[in-house]
């Protein structure tokens, strides 16, 4: 049975931390440890994890002097670690249950090679509740395409599985990636490894502001081509997937233009 070990960075999200570090002590798979990266938070999410470190011995806090940010965070915890398998958990989302990552690392040591595994996002609002429909899909189907060019909606591989040796490989998180550096290192990984469908439900997303729909259109589709590029670097695209990523991004680029500025108008005339 492979060793797996959670990291989770945190800044200022004392408010959710609790419910995130009590769903992974509730998983049902034994882990190396628990690694927490406080990022120079501000409230007072230092003393929670205290408490919890002090009452549980798998935690291990790391807690730097100066704000990195999310990517420094989680790359510093993952090589910190010493098992063979390791993934990351934002502070402000939380596991939907406590199988998740025993149906993951399943069909990891089943593998004959090193492998990744994922579930099923589950978006849920600022308060932690499921607002959309949560049915269960196949995610399975077709998974290397619909990862490159962005199909599989909400429903994303996050926080996966992966193995540490393969992590460095490909070099891990980009220190200065702020925006879809999760998708990078998917996409990096792919190259290496087979990604296996746990066939449950995973990480519950907290949508909250202040997070990806706050960003500029620009922004964002200047991050999701800097992530596609690197990607590239390691995993060949094939001329299908260069086409509907390039389309589905530049579309999706001006219909989210042309809605944000229908948006400004009408509440202009509203006033």
């Amino acid at each position: 049975m492979k060793t797996l070990s959670v990291v989770i960075p945190n800044y200022n999200n004392s408010k959710y931390l609790s419910r995130c570090i009590d769903s992974v002590l509730a998983q049902d798979y034994p882990l190396s440890g628990i690694v927490i990266y406080d990022d120079c938070s501000t409230d007072d999410s230092r003393t929670i994890l205290a408490e919890y470190a002090a009452r549980y011995p798998v935690i291990r806090l790391i807690l730097p002097d100066t704000n990195r940010g999310v990517s420094v965070a989680r790359d510093t915890a993952i090589r910190s670690c010493t098992s063979e398998y390791a993934t990351t958990l934002d502070a402000d989302d939380y596991y939907y249950d406590s199988g998740k990552l025993s149906r993951e690392m399943a069909r990891i040591n089943d593998s004959p090679v090193p492998a990744c595994a994922f579930s099923q996002t589950v978006p849920v609002d600022e308060d932690g509740n499921t607002y959309c429909d949560i049915t269960l899909r196949d995610l399975q189907h077709n998974f290397r395409f619909r990862t490159v060019t962005q199909t599989i909606g909400v429903y994303v591989a996050r926080d996966i599985c992966f193995p540490i040796e393969a992590y460095k490989a490909v070099g891990g998180f980009v220190h200065d990636m702020k925006l879809y550096e999760d998708w990078d290192l998917s996409l990096k990984l792919l190259s290496r490894c087979p990604f296996y469908f746990s066939g449950g439900y995973g990480t519950a997303y907290r949508q909250k502001s202040g997070g990806l729909s706050d960003v500029s259109q620009k922004k964002i589709v200047s991050a999701k081509i800097r992530a596609f590029r690197q990607g590239g670097e390691y995993l060949h695209y094939t001329v299908p997937e260069r086409i509907v990523f390039y389309a589905r991004t530049y579309i999706h680029a001006v219909i989210d233009a042309y809605v944000a500025r229908r948006n400004r108008k009408r509440a202009g005339r509203s006033d």
